[in-house]
C-alpha cells in the first residue's frame, strides 16, 4: 500500500528494512502533514536529525495500517498542492 505514495506525488525510498521514508516537497509540507496525520491519530516520525529534513518515516505496519497512512498522506498532498496551485497567479 505504501507503493501508492509514488501515485500521489510523493516519493518512497525502497528499502529492506521495517520502514520507508516518504519525501516531500520541503519541511513546512512535512509539518504540516505531520500534524494531518496526527489529527488522524497517524503517528510518523520526523528525521531532520538525520540529514532529512523533507521526509517523514513510515514504520510498516498491518496492510490496513499501511492503506490508512497512504490515503491520509494522498488526501493531505492532493488538498494542499491542488490549493498551492491556486494561489500561483
Amino acid at each position: 500500500a505504501l507503493v501508492g505514495l509514488g501515485l500521489i506525488g510523493s516519493s518512497l525510498f525502497h528499502a529492506m528494512v521495517r520502514y520507508g521514508l516518504a519525501r516531500f516537497a520541503d519541511p513546512a509540507e512535512v509539518a504540516a502533514c505531520d500534524v494531518a496525520l496526527q489529527r488522524h491519530g497517524i503517528i510518523l516520525r520526523r528525521v531532520e536529525e538525520y540529514g532529512l529534513p523533507n521526509c517523514l518515516r513510515i514504520t510498516v505496519g498491518d496492510e490496513a495500517a499501511c492503506r490508512l497512512v497512504a490515503e491520509t498522506i494522498g488526501d493531505f498532498v492532493a488538498k494542499t498542492r491542488k490549493g498551492a496551485k491556486g494561489h500561483q497567479g
